[in-house]
Formats: C-alpha cells, structure tokens, sequence
C-alpha cells in the first residue's frame, strides 16, 4: 500500500467555526467531493471525462478561491488513495497537484489549506521530508491550524518519536482547546500504528470522544493486547452507544481473553443479533473458545463448524478437532486432525504429536475397551515415530516413543521399548546436557534392570539396578535386584 504512513485526515477538518462565505466553500467542496467520490465507484477509470461538467461549474465559481481549489484537490488526492492501480493513482495525484498548485498561486502561498494538500501530495508519493517541509510552512501561515502539527507530527513519528511529541506539545500550547491526543490517535489509527493510538487515546478526555474515536480506541487496545483496558472502553463506549456492533464485538473478545466467559457470550449473543452484523469466520472462533471454556463442547463443535462454514482455515479445523476431542467423539477428532494435516499442507512434529495425544486421551478414556485402548497407544506410538523420522537427535519424542512401548509391554518382557532408549541414551551420553537428563536415565536405567531381570540375565540387569540406586535409593524392584545371585 502506498505511503500509509503518511494518511491525511480528510476535507472536514479544515476549518474551526468558519464564517458563512467559509462554510459555502466548505459545502461546496464537499459536494464535489461526493460527485468525484460516486464517479468513482461506477467507473473508476473515467471519472475526470464523467465529471467534467460538475467540475466547470465548481472551477467557474471557485477559480480564484484558493480554499475551493485546494479543496478539489483533496477530492482527487482521495481518489488516488482509493485506487490500487499505478496508472490510475498517479493520473488523479497529477490532478490533485495541478488544484495544489493553482491553490498556492490564487493564495499567494497564504492558503494553510494549499500547503496541506502539497504536503499530503509529497507524502502520498512516499517522498516524508519534503512533506515535512511543507506540513512546517503551514504551521507558520497560521499556528492556530492543527493539521499542520499534526501531520509534521505524523511524519517524524518513526524518524524522530522526540521531534513529534514536541511537535504536539507545541500544538497544546497553540490551541489548548483542541482534542490534540484524540486527532493524534485518529491519525496514528488511520495509519495501521494502532500502539500510537492507544498510547494518545489513553491521553484523551474519554468523555470527548466520539462514537467512532471511542471504537478506534477499544479496537486499537485489543489489537495492542491491551485487553483489560480495551474491555472498560467498549463498557464505556456500549453505555454511551449499545447497539454499536463494534463495541459489543470489543466487549465479547475482551471478555473472552478476561475468561469471563459468561460475559463474553452475553456480549456475542448480543453482537451477533445486531442487524449490521456481517458474521465473519473468526467470530464463530471466538465463539467456539467461548464455549470450549464453558465446557459446553457441542456448543463449541457447532461454533467451530460455522466458521468453517464461512471459510474453511487450518486453525478452525484445529480448534473443531479438539473441541470433538474434548466431546469424546475421538473418531471425529482424528478425522479433522488430518482434514486440517491435509489443508496446512505440510505436517510438522506438533501436529503429529498432538495427534498422538488424542491417542492417549483414547487411551485413558475410562470408556474404552482393552483392545482399543492398546490399538490407540501403538498409533500414538507410530505418530512419535514418525517425529523421530523428523526430528532423530531430540530426545523427548525418544522418550515418549520408549514410554508408549512401556504401555504396551509394561512386564518389559517383550523389550518393545528397548530400542528407543538405547537411542535416547546414546543422546545423553553423547549431546548436550538438557534439564529432563535426569528423568531420562531414571526412566532408562529401571527399564534395563528389569528387561535383563525378565531375560534372566541378573549379570547384566545388577550394573542397571545400581545405576539407578545411585539416583533414586528407594526403588524396590532395584533393590530386589541387587540381592539376586
């Protein structure tokens, strides 16, 4: 997107308490506004052959006014803005110069609002420091203008964050009347800095604020992670505004981040029956989370299902696959594992091993039958051996794969688990030590003792016991051991 740091607010802030002649300019401007603007959205490409009538009749009226013609230059700068296509961008910031430049000849370089629109001009074509330069001289043509703080402000918030606060101050000084920290935080909101935003918004008078200020404000918090804060403003705001579908939408997420999960489904349910409501995917997300921390998991399996209904994602599937989970519908569970598997693309070690521990949780279902049971363990099994395929010198997914085996061959009889722990000790011994070091050998060196115990190899289970004993002196079966002849 071109030049988004430096976004303009448009024609309506030009003037304060403008006399009556002022207020015909102002009207005016915002008629042709409006004419360019639906020119626009029927047939972008020739508006200025569509609308060539309507702008005689403005220039016959307003050729020598330098507030109009700076006016009729925005309207075409807007335009440029609007538009993603370099050709159609750079034809209506051509047109905007050309208003730009009458605007300063007809002011005699003392139109505020010429020196505006040249900045806006440069700023738009990403070129910062001259706006800069411009956005100065309109402070100098009339300090009482905010925009021009404002925007020189805007331009040095990442070259120079001292330079822009003092530029605001300087503003305060010049109009202490003014709703600096709010107009700020417009501007930063405007411009994707939505941590600017918050930061001015905190500063402003709450009570001052706009409808819309106050939703900028709780969006600008929440995508901060300021989530205790963006919850109290859209409190607020829903005192001031309750059918604001915004701030209900502000007041569900937050309130869901906050836990509080019965609010937060008062506020969805009231959000989602709003009549401007367009319902998005990640609504129904946050709804399914809503639900999953209510424990309410069909409502959740319904939540996450209707997202998917709107757009299918990776993390829908995710989330629906542990919501089935959680609901003991394991063979739905697996199946949305691998549907979301196949939609991700490309399977990593956590979405085998989250697998696996759908596996397990089959597994220690009380539920379950006996055959079940083992035939979830060895997939669970399986899924941590393909990690290992992965990820051969981590030695966490060896231990898991040995304790799956112990699961399976709990007498050591069978030796299921041996060849996992000669890997994982070969790992310890031989790489960098790691905090679970410890467990790994307690773990391994009881299995060797009683694998060589159940081969009636007592020479070879004693060395095992008395590896062990030297870690953990009470084990009993390592004692037995030991006293074997």
């Amino acid at each position: 997107m071109k030049a988004i740091k430096y976004l303009f607010i448009g024609a309506m802030m030009l003037g304060f308490a403008a006399p009556a002649a002022a207020q015909n300019v102002e009207q005016d401007v915002a008629n042709i506004s409006k004419v360019l603007t639906d020119a626009y959205l029927k047939d972008s490409v020739n508006v200025i052959i569509n609308t060539k009538d309507q702008v005689k009749a403005f220039m016959k009226e307003y050729k020598k006014n330098a507030e109009g013609l700076a006016g009729l230059g925005r309207a075409y700068l807007d335009l440029a803005w609007r538009t993603k296509t370099p050709e159609l961008n750079q034809k209506y910031a051509a047109e905007a110069q050309n208003y730009a430049t009458q605007a300063l000849t007809r002011g005699k370089n003392k139109c505020v609002d010429a020196f505006l629109l040249q900045g806006d001009i440069y700023a738009f074509n990403d070129d910062g420091g001259t706006a800069a330069t411009w956005y100065q001289q309109a402070q100098s043509i009339d300090p009482k203008e905010p925009l021009g703080f404002i925007k020189y402000a805007r331009v040095y918030r990442k070259i120079s964050p001292e330079v822009s606060a003092q530029t605001l101050d300087k503003l305060r000084a010049e109009r202490p009347d003014y709703p600096v920290d709010a107009v700020a935080a417009h501007f930063f909101y405007q411009a994707d800095q939505t941590d600017k935003a918050f930061e001015h918004y905190s500063k402003a008078n709450i009570g001052a604020l706009t409808e819309d200020e106050i939703k900028e404000f709780a969006l600008s918090g929440y995508m901060e992670g300021k989530n205790e804060k963006a919850l109290e403003v859209a409190k607020y705001g829903l005192g001031k505004f309750p059918n604001n579908s915004v701030l209900n939408r502000m007041a569900f997420y937050n309130s869901l981040v906050a836990k509080d999960y019965d609010g937060a489904l008062e506020f969805a349910n009231k959000y989602l029956s709003l009549p401007d409501v367009t319902k998005t995917a990640y609504d129904f997300i946050q709804l399914g989370h809503v639900y999953m921390g209510k424990q309410q998991y069909d409502e959740a399996v319904n939540s996450f299902e209707q997202s998917i209904q709107l757009r299918e994602s990776k993390d829908a599937l995710k989330y629906l696959s542990n919501a089935y989970t959680k609901k003991g519908d394991y063979a739905k569970a697996i199946e949305t594992f691998e549907r979301y598997m196949t939609v991700a693309g490309s399977s990593k070690a956590e979405d085998y091993e989250a697998l696996a521990d759908i596996y397990t949780t089959i597994a220690a279902d009380e539920a379950t039958e006996e055959g079940a049971k083992k035939d979830a363990i060895r997939k669970a099994e399986q899924m941590y051996a393909k990690i290992t395929e992965m990820s051969p010198e981590t030695k966490f997914y060896w231990y898991k794969r040995a304790q799956m085996n112990m699961q399976l061959d709990p007498e050591c009889k069978e030796g299921l688990a041996k060849a996992s722990y000669d890997k994982l000790m070969e790992l310890v011994n031989t790489g960098e030590e790691s905090a679970n070091d410890q467990v790994y050998k307690r773990r391994a060196y009881r299995f060797y003792a009683i694998y060589y115990y159940q081969k009636k190899d007592i020479a070879s289970a004693k060395p095992w016991a008395e590896k062990l004993l030297a870690i953990d002196p009470s084990d009993a079966a390592c004692q037995q051991i030991m006293k074997m002849k």
